[in-house]
């Protein structure tokens, strides 16, 4: 997966046939390069604790309170994942949902550190 600097946007672009990562400017670096891949290779996996965690999320079910995490996973989307550094140089980042079949009027989004750790609903 190569990443390419889009100008007008000031951020690095890499596009995959299941994911598309976006790194500002500012927060491109190895490290964060390295994520993304490492990302790419696990988000399969990780696919159902991102469904579970928004099903457990108190302000999803309050929106969609008859879906379950089957449903979730196979409605979400093609994700788009934008990874950023702390003040430290951690990695942590977003994954919105922008052509989801949940609400074609919301952006799902969650939360995550590092190599899609610490994943919390938005």
């Amino acid at each position: 997966m190569e990443f390419v600097y889009d100008d007008c946007m000031e951020e690095y672009q890499a596009v995959s046939d299941r994911l598309e990562f976006i790194i500002p400017k500012e927060s491109y670096s190895g490290d964060a390069v390295s994520t993304a891949q490492r990302i790419l290779e696990l988000y399969p996996a990780k696919l159902d604790e991102i469904a579970q965690t928004l099903v457990d999320s108190e302000d999803f079910m309050e929106y969609y309170p008859d879906l379950e995490r089957a449903e979730v996973v196979l409605r979400l989307g093609r994700p788009t994942i934008m990874l950023e550094l702390d003040s430290d140089g951690m990695v942590y980042g977003t994954v919105s949902y922008f052509e989801n079949k949940i609400d074609e009027n919301e952006v799902i989004l969650v939360r995550f550190t590092g190599e899609l750790k610490e994943i919390q609903a938005e």
